[in-house]
């Protein structure tokens, strides 16, 4: 079992290995473009609210580029990392 930050690594391995899929990159790309722009549903004056919000679409968005991954890449990742 992988602790969080090896978690962390994981993913970001996975997202930029160069057999992910292109729409799986633009799914965690639109997360990171949510987080950091400045018009959001809810909005950022709001302080834990504003904050759960765009964690919220940025986790979204990158368990979805997870889902499009292709498996055998996300076997050969798990692989390295359990060792």
């Amino acid at each position: 079992m992988l602790s969080t930050p090896g978690k962390i690594l994981y993913l970001l391995k996975l997202i930029f290995a160069h057999r992910s899929s292109w729409y799986s990159k633009l799914l965690v790309l639109l997360g990171v473009v949510y987080l950091l722009f400045p018009a959001d549903l809810i909005l950022d004056t709001l302080p834990f609210l504003g904050l759960l919000d765009d964690l919220s679409f940025l986790s979204l968005f990158t368990w979805l580029a997870y889902l499009f991954m292709p498996l055998e890449l996300k076997q050969i990742l798990r692989s390295r990392f359990n060792r």
